[in-house]
């Protein structure tokens, strides 16, 4: 058994005895009768002395102040015959040749020391890539916006849902390769199907032809209007393209799913981007409720600049329109220069004018209902159910089926259905009641409206007259048809049809 001995004292930084510090010796070779790994431990006495025998190879010193917790590495040293320390201050610091055995000794130490290294390398990977997939798995949207975790471009992340996994806000974002970005910003605050992460990287909404509204942060009975907006924009942003058998390529609408429940919003909803539908779940199930004000348009369809272009394939469906209050001006829906759109399975509440047309072409309305006025008992000057007016391009070739334009009190409404320009309209299946005048055909200031036509359409009027042809030329109507219509309830007239209009162009 070979050793070297070393005695002396210990003191602090300040020459005061280092009493209860700790020297830690881990032996770190195999010599004599020692194994690597094993461990002794000498405290400074209260004497500030200490004494131990030291057995030869490879040792590690540790120190601990008796006022640290810790102990703290000073290095591995070689005790052998030729270490002329004779204390542990002269052991930490004496030059030693290296022998043999002590080369194989620590070459096997820095062999285990890189394998050990090598391994939680290894092993901060796995738990890395297994944390990216338990991220890319489990994580809701606001959680990614807030997440720092690393991805590279074109990674997909299916959240569980937007605030808490379920809520049907779930969806799949891609990392568009966008960075530098504001970070944890929302779809609400971009007003894009767009969010960017803690580390400013952009994620984008993937484009699968359906944009959910629930997705994008919108949430019953709270205020989504900046949702809703993000989602709109976010469709106007995708093409949902398919090619037929001809090579045609085919547009068909990119949807903005309202789902269903009640979404509060404020201001307007605008269209203005081809082939977006807002769909709802029907006018029974999914609602968008204003709360702002009594003014101004609630949900508008229209091209940026409808003097130059059309806004094709863009409609709503499925869905009520309902205000708080009843609204002094303005209108719920209002169409600028819209065509070859399908509008189905619509209610629309307390609105001033509910339906309003201008340069409509090539579109159908079915199953419509409109109630204005929910809340008055007296007439409100300028109220209608629907108006058609003259805009940019003209109103043709627009369908209206089974629909039904309603008031509960008696002619609070000043006109049912109002049309000042039109060029092939046609109505069937519909039932027109409590308005002051329930058709009102304006030829004033128009050159001529023609090919109207009217089927099976109960005009249920309350005061004043069912009908009323309005214009100051013979030539401002032409080629007008009813069939199988009923007038009722009128005070004054059913029918009635100014001086100066050609009547014989009215067939009944």
């Amino acid at each position: 058994m070979a050793f070297i001995t070393l005695a002396g004292k210990i003191r602090d930084p300040n020459s005061d005895l280092s009493i209860g510090d700790q020297i830690r010796f881990t032996q770190q070779s195999t010599t004599g009768e020692t194994l690597p790994g094993a461990v002794s431990v000498i405290t400074i006495s209260v004497l500030g002395t200490y004494s131990v025998n030291l057995q030869y190879g490879l040792v590690l010193v540790e120190y601990r102040s008796a006022k640290n917790p810790n102990f703290r590495s000073l290095g591995i040293k070689t005790v052998n015959s030729n270490n002329p320390a004779t204390s542990i201050p002269e052991l930490l610091t004496a030059t030693v040749p290296v022998s043999s055995a002590d080369l194989i000794a620590f070459q096997t130490i820095l062999a285990d020391t890189v394998t050990a290294k090598n391994a939680a390398v290894v092993a901060q990977a796995a738990s890395e890539a297994a944390e990216s997939t338990l991220l890319a798995t489990q994580i809701t949207t606001t959680a990614l916006i807030s997440s720092t975790a690393t991805f590279s471009a074109e990674t997909v992340i299916n959240t569980t849902g937007f605030t808490t996994s379920g809520d049907g806000g779930n969806g799949g974002w891609k990392q568009n390769g966008v960075t530098g970005q504001t970070v944890s910003r929302s779809p609400a605050q971009l007003l894009n199907g767009l969010l960017n992460d803690g580390n400013g990287n952009q994620w984008a909404l993937e484009k699968t032809g359906i944009v959910n509204i629930l997705a994008l942060g919108a949430r019953l009975l709270i205020d989504s209007t900046s949702m809703i907006r993000a989602a709109i924009v976010a469709a106007g942003n995708q093409e949902n393209i398919t090619v037929g058998d001809d090579n045609r390529i085919i547009y068909s609408p990119v949807i903005v799913d309202l789902t269903s429940g009640a979404f509060l919003f404020s201001g307007t909803l605008t269209v203005n981007k081809n082939f977006v539908k807002l769909l709802g779940n029907g006018s029974g199930s999914s609602v968008l409720y204003r709360t702002d004000g009594t003014f101004g348009d609630s949900v508008v369809f229209s091209p940026v600049d409808p003097s130059v272009t059309r806004l094709i394939g863009s409609s709503i469906s499925g869905v009520k329109i309902d205000s708080r209050t009843d609204m002094t001006s303005g209108k719920h829906l209002s169409l600028i220069s819209v065509s070859q759109a399908d509008f189905e399975d619509l209610f629309l509440e307390n609105g001033f004018i509910s339906y309003h047309l201008k340069g409509v072409q090539n579109c159908n309305f079915r199953s419509t209902f409109a109630l204005v006025g929910r809340y008055y008992s007296t007439l409100r000057a300028g109220t209608k159910y629907l108006q058609i007016e003259a805009g940019d391009y003209e109103n043709t070739e627009v369908f209206f089926t089974s629909f039904n334009y309603a008031f509960t009190v008696n002619a609070s409404t000043e006109v049912g259905i109002e049309i000042k320009e039109m060029d092939g309209v046609w109505f069937s299946n519909g039932h027109v009641l409590g308005a002051q005048t329930e058709l009102l055909i304006d030829g004033t200031g128009s050159t001529q409206l023609m090919a109207g036509r009217f089927s099976n359409i109960w005009f249920d009027g309350f005061t004043t007259t069912n009908i009323t042809f309005k214009g100051v030329a013979s030539g401002s109507f032409k080629d007008f048809t009813f069939d199988g219509c009923k007038t009722s309830g009128a005070t004054s007239l059913c029918l009635h049809v100014e001086s100066g209009c050609n009547a014989s162009v009215i067939k009944l």
